[in-house]
């Protein structure tokens, strides 16, 4: 899910909350950002207005795929496993991608 200024209003609501100052400094952020796309890849599974959700999100891009789950159940999680599957080769055809344009951008510099 999305919305325009999303990472705003979620930044506002943080900043109102009570229970995430408590407990801010107990859930540090990993440090570093990620340098490159599909370098950092999150997963969750989770329920909102009552309905189940299989997120991915690239740390980089900040890019977030949300898929709506119609039943958890083996055959769903076979399924996220095949797209997850699918995502790590993707991140490695990335990766390999961006490697070769670096060789060649450092023969050109030579």
């Amino acid at each position: 899910m999305y919305w325009p200024d999303m990472g705003h209003d979620i930044e506002e609501t943080i900043s109102r909350c009570p229970t995430c100052a408590k407990y801010k400094h107990a859930n540090p952020w990993e440090p570093g950002i990620p340098q490159r796309p599909c370098t950092k890849l999150g997963r969750d599974i989770f329920t909102f207005s009552g309905k189940d959700y299989f997120l991915i999100l690239d740390f980089y891009a900040t890019c977030i795929i949300c898929i709506i789950l119609k039943t958890l159940c083996l055959e769903v999680s076979k399924s996220l496993n095949l797209l997850i599957h699918g995502v790590l080769k993707l991140r490695h055809q990335v990766l390999t991608m961006l490697h070769q344009m670096d060789k060649v951008r450092g023969q050109l510099e030579q």
